[in-house]
């Protein structure tokens, strides 16, 4: 979560106690995103289409969807740290990807940063799915030899076989879901994970959620919590209004994650400067 963001949240929480002028604050941001999509498309239509790495750059609206600002340029730098550190956790624990490997990107949007890795690792058959249609739709059009794509449900199951994937990340996902709805998906990466395999998922960590006085009360005794901020007329993106903003403390992945996987290690801030990576493994059968 960049400080802007983490701005605007608490802003937006202060302004919910004087409804008339949430209102037309909201009313405002409204106007101002759309001026500011309009533009960017046209933009985005007068140039070339294309990135610094030779491949299709996505519309601002998807590009804004996954990475919460229409900028290219940061879009793309961003996919390209991200797959960067991707890599390097892989290979700190003993999992740098393989030819023939078969990798999914949970929550892949428009590919933001299964660009870089498949140019990395042109023989590792990578799949990507997401609850965005469109997303897809872009992917299978403009990027379809450099992954399987599918579009999946916002619950559990999806269309893979039990043990199918090697390596399974997911970026940003687990930092926008209820409890209720993280524990039906991580049963599910469990399930599609093969047994020597290895799973990335991000959150928002202690450094992050420290950030926020309000709910540090929770945090210290629950170690969860879900903060409902973006809905209805708040929601630029097109997101659907289940997917909020959630925030871990360390303890409870110790406590609850642990129940689904064999937990191997927590790099704070370790994808893209401000998530946490959790880095796991299936549990032996016994």
């Amino acid at each position: 979560m960049t400080d802007q963001t983490s701005f605007t949240l608490r802003a937006r929480s202060y302004l919910r106690e004087i409804p008339i002028v949430f209102q037309t604050y909201g009313f405002f941001r409204r106007i101002q995103f759309e001026a500011q999509l309009l533009r960017e498309t046209l933009m985005f239509k007068r140039g070339s289409g294309m990135g610094f790495d030779d491949l299709p750059v996505p519309p601002p609206k998807l590009r804004y969807r996954v990475h919460g600002q229409m900028s290219e340029t940061s879009f793309l730098a961003q996919g390209e740290r991200v797959s960067r550190d991707i890599s390097s956790i892989l290979s700190r624990h003993g999992s740098a990807l393989k030819p023939h490997n078969k990798y999914l990107d949970f929550g892949c949007g428009c590919a933001r940063v299964l660009r870089f890795l498949s140019a990395e690792h042109e023989e590792v058959r990578f799949s990507g799915t997401d609850i965005d249609p469109e997303a897809i739709c872009w992917n299978q059009t403009f990027l379809k030899d450099m992954a399987t794509w599918h579009v999946n449900s916002p619950n559990p199951p999806m269309s893979f076989a039990d043990g199918e994937f090697d390596v399974i990340v997911s970026v940003s996902v687990f930092t926008h879901l209820d409890e209720a709805l993280q524990i039906e998906w991580l049963k599910e990466i469990e399930r599609i994970l093969a047994p020597s395999g290895i799973a990335i998922l991000t959150i928002h960590g202690d450094s992050v959620w420290k950030q926020y006085p309000e709910i540090r009360e929770e945090m210290e005794s629950k170690g969860f919590h879900f903060m409902r901020n973006y809905v209805g007329f708040w929601r630029f993106s097109g997101l659907p209004d289940f997917y909020q903003v959630t925030f871990h403390s360390k303890k409870y992945i110790t406590d609850v994650w642990s129940r689904y996987f064999d937990i191997v290690a927590y790099e704070e801030d370790g994808i893209g400067g401000h998530q946490s990576a959790i880095v796991l493994r299936k549990k032996a059968s016994l």
